[in-house]
């Protein structure tokens, strides 16, 4: 007899894995292709905004010209993130804190009411944390976004370059650039 209740709670595990197992990858697949199709939108209209501009918004609007492309691309990858999988990660994560709140009320009011009391002082340190992560990642993106507009540069005039001896000059300034990016990266 407890055997086979034993196989039922087996096979009944397993059924919910296994659905678990394939809605799971549904959610994230559709959630990311969301994500990449509203990221190719953006990418075409942009491309084709960009070159109905005339030529002296490439050198007043824009800072760096060959910063565009780079700081383009890194902004989409964020927008890609954002209307992909983070909607979705929110989604689920909402839901499971409200179902976990709802089982804690049920099974040890007293308790749940401590854990809602703490709540305000956990998500006020999570708003600061996020700020600063934002405020570096930021200045990670710029420092990213002006060594690739300096490589390009470099590799575009690489005959200049070399005839001047000054690849250890171009190498200092992409490391220094880099390792900027880095550290606001890390600090992030």
């Amino acid at each position: 007899i407890i055997m086979d209740e034993l196989y039922k709670l087996i096979y009944s595990f397993a059924i919910v894995g296994a659905v678990s197992l394939v809605s799971g990858f549904a959610y994230v697949s559709l959630w990311t292709y969301i994500g990449e199709q509203q990221t190719l939108r953006i990418r075409k209209n942009f491309v084709s905004s960009a070159l109905q501009q005339e030529m002296a918004w490439f050198d007043t609007s824009v800072g760096d010209p060959q910063e565009l492309p780079v700081m383009a691309a890194n902004a989409l990858a964020r927008v890609q993130m954002a209307l992909g999988r983070t909607v979705a990660d929110l989604f689920a994560n909402l839901l499971a804190s409200v179902g976990c709140l709802v089982v804690s009320i049920v099974l040890d009011p007293p308790l749940a009411l401590m854990m809602l009391c703490a709540l305000p002082v956990i998500g006020i340190a999570i708003g600061i944390v996020s700020c600063f992560m934002r405020k570096y990642s930021g200045k990670a993106l710029e420092d990213f976004a002006s060594a690739g507009a300096f490589a390009a540069e470099v590799l575009t005039g690489i005959k200049t370059i070399a005839s001047l001896r000054a690849e250890t000059w171009a190498v200092n300034r992409y490391t220094g650039t880099v390792r900027r990016a880095q550290e606001n990266s890390v600090k992030s």
